[in-house]
């Protein structure tokens, strides 16, 4: 699938198989897609058993990173565009991924994330706590 640009269906199929992490993880860094990167690793991440503490460690920390990466980025977008159609577009895709971000955060017993405006830039700050 994702040699044919397929990667939200990649996401999903790789995060069942057992095709090893980093090799999947590379393919959807090399070509740049964050979000379907994203979706591999939280998938991958409810299909990771309690023993694999390590690994769950790793892949909700990245997976995390994405959420706050793709949240600023939107934010950034709307504050950068005069457009108010394009805007109010950005700001429903903002809430999805807010939607989204809360969902992983409360399923994967996230500590919620805290906010901070510095300079006039949202920082956000997370601590885990994976039980």
């Amino acid at each position: 699938m994702a040699a044919v640009g397929e990667y939200t269906k990649a996401a999903t199929l790789y995060a069942r198989c057992g095709k090893p992490f980093e090799q999947v993880a590379l393919v959807f860094v090399e070509h740049q897609e964050t979000d379907a990167l994203r979706l591999y690793l939280t998938q991958k991440l409810a299909n990771l058993g309690r023993s694999a503490a390590i690994q769950r460690t790793v892949v909700s920390t990245w997976a995390v990173e994405l959420f706050l990466d793709k949240l600023n980025s939107l934010e950034d977008s709307a504050a950068n565009s005069a457009n108010e159609v394009i805007q109010k577009n950005i700001q429903v895709d903002i809430e999805n991924v807010r939607k989204e971000f809360q969902e992983f955060i409360t399923k994967h017993k996230v500590r919620r994330p805290l906010s901070a405006e510095v300079n006039g830039r949202k920082i956000w700050i997370v601590k885990q706590h994976m039980i």
